[in-house]
């Protein structure tokens, strides 16, 4: 038995070739834009890729396109964010000491105004 050969469009062809060229222009631009907006070039990204990965324990945070960049690792501001909340949240402190003004435990706050309430 002798089998039909497929037949394909001239159309069909130019349009998957179109879509194929516009799809690569498109990955080719967002590369450039992506190694133009950090500030490098492709030469420093395919040769620092290495250190850049390793991360440096001191690395300083960098700003782009108005993000702080930080290293995972190093960046300990959150962290630190949290402890400064919950001591301020559970231990009591000066807000002011001139004007005599202190900061009691929430726990304890939410029973005096509590007590108030009945």
């Amino acid at each position: 038995m002798r089998q039909d050969p497929i037949a394909f469009s001239r159309g069909g062809v130019m349009t998957a070739f179109g879509v194929v060229i516009v799809l690569i222009a498109i990955g080719i631009g967002g590369a450039w834009l992506t190694v133009r907006s950090q500030g490098r070039s492709v030469t420093a990204v395919r040769g620092g890729a290495a250190s850049t990965q390793a991360g440096e324990p001191g690395a300083s945070p960098r700003e782009l396109g108005g993000l702080l960049q930080t290293l995972i690792r190093s960046d300990t501001s959150a962290a630190d964010q949290r402890t400064r909340d919950r001591q301020r949240l559970t231990q009591y402190g000066w807000v002011d000491q001139s004007r005599g003004l202190v900061r009691i435990p929430i726990a304890r706050a939410m029973q005096i105004v509590a007590q108030e309430g009945q």
